[in-house]
């Protein structure tokens, strides 16, 4: 026997008893994680351990796990990552309570050492665990105890401490078991956590009702995006919930007009309703907003074939009757912020989907979201720039309104969407939209969003549109559907100028902003562009030419289906860029793009004259249509009353 060859099985044998001893301490981590009730796959019935997923960017993903999946990574984020939240919860809850910590540490210090790592999943989780959803949520509570509404400026701690709550709940909620039972109320239980179970037990303690209005700050903290389940979950919890305070009427900090005997009770600003909460957190989570207010009923299949080839759905018997407990429900001006952002968050997903009930079903809950909050006293702000966004994402109904065509398109339309009137009166729904147009004009932000959403449906009409031409003369077909939304950017400007000059301004800079509209002609290959509440920008209200508002969508539109005979240099151009997939923008952000934009327009648009003419002529063929003002308007849709 060669010594080679001994040296050789020397070296196999200690690499299988290396491999050996690194799965012996993946198995370990993954058990000494359920054991401390927490488990990264609840319902599949193996012990498993935690480690991130792949950033989006990510395109080797097997690269990414052969650099992530360590021993040294496995023990960070499983054991050492629950020792970590267990020690700092612990510490936080003492310093809280005293001022500082054993340790000479203050909440802010401890706060900051949190930060590092609140959006870890299993840090998270095992945060909650030990410190209890309870304290967590009477912490901003207890730090306002003290204060005088009337005279003091909001306690710096408390924005601090919603920012990190917020983000260690949203961390654990990926990991929690949405309605599993009994409760686990002890980091070293056995049993699965519910966090959905232990917040539904603090919000409704007697006596305690306030940890609500803690509970809606945590839930829209900014930047979190809480767990699909989890919110479908909760949003069952508390739906259940039929009784709550009467929200304290004028309370802000420096403002209030009442007493401030509630000090320790409510957080001004939020509702007092646990289920606005969980409806707010679902505006950030379009996946979440659609299982809720839309599930699918399990005894038989949602899609039908029907007659067009495509799919069809019913709502579900659970899907109504959530339906009929939200309209019967009692809404006050905080709690609709939540009601109306998880109607926007569930419209965002009308984007056609074939073989998919996906669209089908959103399409029905904004019907139904259209008809509800059309009922409602609606208070400006926060709930207008909700309706902005779930507008937006009606495109075939508010252009429908603003051509007088009605809400369904033709069965000739080339770009069809599932409609928002399945299974419900049609003349309703397009009155309700036409109040909610009316009622949202007069904020700029919400023109903003409602022109910026049909603006792309118009987009993905006109690519549909072009792919679809036998006639030989694709510009008329992306003409005509320009005609249709330069009647939006007419009745907007209709209601908007006779309401606030704001609104008309909104409106005006959201068709400029063509950045928006990405690859306006690769739309109809199921590229979603719809607005959301996660990202929304915040409007700058200069405006822009009427006239040259929607041509950049347009020229996008030429562009992509190769009517512009020399497209610019975009290495030269700062209004045009093409993406690494060869999809082109036209970004009309700011005033020196505009006018390199229109300047390049006079010099011939690249040697298409034809192209230039026409498009020069979008919104201008039938005057006799325009809307004259909001009278005209609100005569036309039975606003007489508005």
């Amino acid at each position: 026997m060669s010594l080679a060859w001994c040296a050789n099985l020397h070296t196999c044998a200690e690499g299988l008893r290396s491999l050996a001893d690194e799965l012996r301490v993946r198995r370990q981590e993954a058990i000494d994680l359920n054991s401390n009730g927490i488990t990264t796959n609840p319902s599949g019935g193996v012990a498993t351990y935690y480690l991130p997923d792949p950033p989006p960017d990510v395109t080797d993903v097997d690269a990414y796990w052969a650099r992530t999946d360590t021993v040294a990574n496995v023990q960070a984020y499983n054991s050492q990552s629950v020792a970590t939240a267990k020690s700092e919860a612990a510490e936080l809850e003492e310093a809280l309570a005293n001022g500082r910590s054993s340790r000479g540490r203050t909440p802010e210090e401890i706060i900051e050492q949190i930060n590092k790592h609140r959006d870890i999943p299993t840090y998270g989780l095992a945060f909650c665990m030990t410190m209890g959803v309870d304290t967590m949520l009477d912490a901003p509570l207890n730090a306002q105890a003290d204060t005088n509404y009337a005279h003091e400026e909001q306690p710096a701690i408390i924005p601090t401490m919603i920012d990190t709550f917020g983000h260690l709940m949203c961390a654990a909620s990926s990991l929690s078991e949405p309605s599993s039972y009994p409760v686990a109320s002890s980091p070293d239980s056995a049993h699965q956590y519910s966090l959905a179970g232990s917040i539904y037990e603090a919000v409704t303690e007697e006596g305690h009702e306030g940890r609500a209005t803690v509970l809606d700050a945590y839930m829209t903290a900014d930047g979190t995006v809480y767990d699909t389940d989890f919110l479908v979950g909760l949003g069952g919890y508390m739906e259940g919930i039929e009784e709550w305070p009467d929200e304290p009427r004028g309370v802000t900090w420096t403002t209030n007009s009442g007493n401030d005997d509630y000090g320790a009770r409510y957080l001004p600003g939020h509702s007092t309703d646990p289920l606005a909460a969980a409806l707010n957190a679902m505006g950030n989570n379009p996946e979440a907003a659609n299982a809720y207010l839309a599930p699918p009923d399990e005894d038989y299949s949602p899609l039908i074939d029907n007659e067009g080839g495509d799919d069809y759905w019913r709502p579900s018997d659970l899907a109504q009757q959530r339906m009929e407990m939200l309209a019967s429900r009692e809404w006050t001006p905080q709690s609709l912020e939540g009601l109306s952002a998880a109607f926007a968050a569930v419209s965002a997903n009308r984007a056609p989907a074939p073989g998919n009930d996906t669209d089908d079903r959103a399409a029905w809950a904004t019907g139904q979201g259209i008809l509800m909050l059309a009922e409602q006293d609606l208070p400006n702000g926060t709930v207008d720039e909700n309706i902005g966004i779930m507008l937006g994402n009606c495109g075939p109904e508010v252009v429908g309104i603003a051509n007088r065509s009605g809400i369904v398109p033709d069965d000739y339309e080339v770009y069809q969407t599932s409609s928002v009137a399945t299974g419900a009166d049609g003349e309703s729904i397009e009155a309700a939209l036409a109040h909610l147009l009316w009622e949202a004009s007069d904020s700029a932000q919400a023109n903003h969003y409602i022109v910026r959403g049909t603006t792309v449906y118009t987009a993905a009409r006109a690519s549909a549109a072009v792919q679809a031409d036998t006639s030989g003369n694709p510009l008329a077909a992306i003409k005509v559907t320009y005609d249709d939304q330069a009647s939006v950017l007419d009745l907007i400007s209709a209601l908007s100028q006779d309401r606030a000059d704001d609104g008309y301004n909104g409106a005006m800079a959201a068709a400029g902003l063509l950045s928006a509209v990405p690859g306006a002609g690769l739309l109809g290959t199921g590229v979603s562009t719809a607005l959301t509440l996660q990202g929304s920008p915040q409007v700058d209200a200069t405006g822009h030419d009427e006239s040259s508002a929607l041509r950049g969508a347009a020229y996008t539109n030429a562009f992509e289906s190769g009517l512009i005979n020399n497209p610019p240099d975009p290495a030269t151009t700062s209004w045009y860029s093409v993406g690494p997939d060869g999809r082109v923008t036209i970004s009309l952000d700011t005033e020196d793009q505009l006018e390199d934009f229109n300047g390049w327009i006079l010099a011939g648009a690249g040697g298409s004259p034809t192209v230039k003419s026409t498009f020069n002529e979008i919104g201008v063929d039938d005057p006799a249509a325009r809307w004259e003002s909001a009278d005209d308007f609100k005569k036309q849709y039975g606003g007489a009353s508005w």
